[in-house]
């Protein structure tokens, strides 16, 4: 009988482990199509200087794409102003590329010097990393996908955010004032 219920708690124990292990990798797939829903619908929430009604907003991905068909499913749901969304893949960023805005993930060793090199263009910057420099920077949170806003950087980017935007940040890196 002994036997029997040792081998009953050890299946039990093993089958967490199962569990557990499966349910790992489907959190990222997620974290990512809650990122890209939130690239998507920035673009409601951001004046860009020069902005021409009804052209694309072109949404760029810098470096490894993690989103996969996240990304392209979210956009083609969007139009933020009435433009249609673009996704861009890129290499590398720079002000020509024509971005709206840009995500660099936090993997590229390259992010702070890439959203240095777009100071003053009016590109939302967006990352998940630490310290990068980006307008937007994703966090997790309580198992969930938030984020943090520097309002000066956007400002040096000529960027206008709502209120309704500020609003919903985790926090928001006030401007400085003169």
């Amino acid at each position: 009988m002994a036997i029997l219920i040792r081998s009953v708690h050890m299946l039990r124990i093993a089958c967490a482990l199962v569990l557990a292990s499966a349910a790992a990798p489907a959190a990222e797939p997620l974290e990512y199509a809650v990122k890209a829903a939130y690239l998507t619908k920035f673009g409601i929430y951001v004046e860009w200087p020069d902005a021409s009604p009804g052209s694309p907003l072109n949404l760029c991905v810098a470096g490894e794409d993690p989103f996969g068909k996240a990304l392209d499913s979210a956009a083609a749901s969007q139009q933020p102003g009435n433009r249609p969304i673009a996704v861009k893949r890129l290499k590398t960023a720079t002000p020509e590329s024509g971005c709206n805005i840009l995500f660099i993930g936090g993997a590229d060793p390259a992010t702070p010097q890439v959203i240095d090199s777009l100071r003053g263009s009016p590109i939302l910057t967006v990352s998940d990393a630490r310290d990068s420099g980006a307008i937007v920077n994703f966090v997790i949170k309580d198992n969930r996908v938030r984020f943090e806003i520097d309002e000066t950087a956007a400002e040096q980017n000529n960027l206008v955010l709502s209120s309704k935007l500020l609003g919903l940040a985790l926090n928001v890196k006030p401007r400085q004032q003169p």
